[in-house]
């Protein structure tokens, strides 16, 4: 009886939870730039524009760039645009 009432609250906030977890889980700690062009189909000319401006986090050793996943990710989702909530039509 309990576990019937706890369980829409459970399964409420995995789905809310869980698919970010998923994603960190598998995501690699760091891409090169050759992984940050296949994620986001940028040109490593706009990969370099981005890392000379400053735009997004590297880091660099030697002649390696290296970009945080966190630190990309987060990038990628400050420009995200919302969608507009529209009402279905009968």
């Amino acid at each position: 009886m309990l576990a019937q009432a706890i369980r829409p609250a459970v399964v409420d906030v995995l789905a809310d939870v869980l698919p970010e977890q998923v994603r960190r889980a598998l995501a690699k700690p760091y891409y090169t730039v050759p992984e940050v062009m296949d994620l986001t189909g940028w040109s490593r000319r706009k990969v370099d524009y981005l890392r000379e401006r400053r735009e997004v986090d590297f880091i660099k050793r030697g002649r390696t760039v290296l970009f945080p996943a966190e630190a990309l990710h987060a990038y990628l989702d400050a420009g995200l645009v919302s969608a507009r909530k529209t009402i279905a039509s009968p």
